[in-house]
């Protein structure tokens, strides 16, 4: 079962970076560019699955937990559910360390997939995410780009960032590996 959703998930990703990559380039003629900042909050309504505990790569992990959320944002096109299957590393006998999800959202007017990052970590009682998510429907051509913060586990997570339409720039090369030294003032 591990096996189908890790390949599940490297599907959808590879599926994501694909769409992304056809959303830039052809969605440029006919969309104006644009960037629509939103804020609001997002709530888990129900955890519905705590996922299979195992070990992996010597770590703990709790691999395919699926939650349910609410989505209350200034821009009506992220309102609405979403689900989400989480795979995360634990420490010993605390629960923070790294996320990594893939998420779906909808409401009446089209849907999002998206995947994303998190992690908690022993100074912070909350989770913070960064999701990169691709519209479908009345939404497509539209990239979200958000970040979820929550101050307090168990609470509401606090939602930034922005709907980008016109697409996004291609990636540049990898960056240099040598550093230019700065030249001396005397």
């Amino acid at each position: 079962m591990r096996a189908i959703r890790l390949s599940l998930v490297g599907i959808v990703t590879v599926c994501l970076l694909a769409g992304m990559s056809v959303a830039v380039t052809g969605q440029s003629d006919t969309m104006e560019p644009g960037v629509t900042p939103i804020s609001g909050t997002m709530r888990v309504v129900s955890e519905d699955d705590a996922g299979e505990r195992t070990m992996l790569d010597g770590r703990l992990a709790y691999m395919g937990e699926e939650w349910t959320t609410m989505m209350d944002v200034d821009d009506p096109r992220l309102d609405g559910l979403g689900r989400s299957t989480h795979n995360r590393f634990t420490s010993p006998g605390a629960p923070f360390g790294p996320r990594s999800l893939t998420l779906y959202a909808e409401n009446d007017g089209g849907s999002w997939v998206g995947t994303g990052h998190a992690y908690q970590d022993r100074f912070t009682t909350g989770l913070h995410y960064q999701n990169v998510m691709v519209g479908q429907g009345d939404y497509e051509g539209l990239i979200a780009i958000i970040a979820l913060d929550q101050p307090m586990f168990g609470t509401s997570f606090d939602v930034s960032g922005a709907i980008i339409s016109g697409g996004m720039p291609p990636m540049p090369e990898a960056a240099p590996t040598t550093f230019v030294q700065p030249a001396s003032d005397g």
